[in-house]
């Protein structure tokens, strides 16, 4: 089996990569080729978590996201990043230690760092931050609303999941708004594309949140 997997930070190591697949290797004929499926249930064996459909509020842009996903990718053209790992059961081994033990590993690398979690609400985001609980790791969770240029939130079904993971482990998230149609719309998304070589306007738009926390900090410490 020939695996492409995407992974966060905090599970790109090749340990964190082997636990994931020998855990979910028991659930791919189980559904038919959706990830999130797998996903959650590697997570459940180890997590007290909710499934929740994902819907990140990107879909209320369907048609802008279309077209500008298509302009980006005609933009790169061969230029494009296909950021993944290909694995073959060679390489994978076996091992027993836990996905959630290797993240929670992982995490324990961010001791002496002032962290940002950003969190959308979704089970991935907040299995970052349950990694952070688990390794007694300080953090301090962000949640971005999307809106569109009449202000109106696009993502609020899934914040609140973040919202309430927030609540339940006495945690205060940074909350800012972004308005992505205007992002979009705009030529800075194609700048974003020249530099992280992605047609995806979800993923520049990660970027650019990113981006905008980082500007936020470095005023904060001027």
């Amino acid at each position: 089996m020939n695996s492409k997997i995407v992974f966060s930070f905090l599970s790109s190591s090749k340990n964190s990569i082997n636990s994931f697949i020998q855990q979910a290797k028991e659930y791919v004929r189980e559904y038919d080729k959706s990830s999130n499926h797998y996903k959650f249930n590697v997570y459940k064996q180890d997590y007290d978590i909710e499934f929740r459909h994902k819907y990140t509020g990107f879909e209320k842009l369907e048609e802008l996201d279309k077209d500008v996903r298509k302009k980006l990718t005609e933009y790169l053209g061969s230029d494009e990043l296909l950021d993944y790992y290909t694995l073959t059961d060679d390489e994978l081994g076996s091992d027993d230690t836990t996905f959630r033990d290797e993240l929670k590993a992982n995490a324990s690398n961010y001791t002496d760092t002032y962290n940002l979690v950003y969190m959308s609400g979704g089970i991935d985001s907040e299995i970052t931050a349950l990694a952070f609980v688990d390794a007694d790791i300080e953090f301090v969770p962000v949640i971005f609303k999307w809106t569109d240029k009449a202000g109106i939130v696009l993502n609020d079904y899934d914040t609140k999941y973040a919202f309430l993971f927030c609540e339940h482990h006495n945690l205060v998230p940074l909350v800012r708004e972004f308005d992505v149609e205007s992002f979009w719309e705009s030529n800075e998304v194609f700048d974003y594309a020249d530099k992280y070589k992605y047609s995806s306007p979800q993923i520049l738009t990660y970027y650019k949140m990113i981006d905008v926390m980082d500007k936020e900090l470095d005023d904060d410490y001027e």
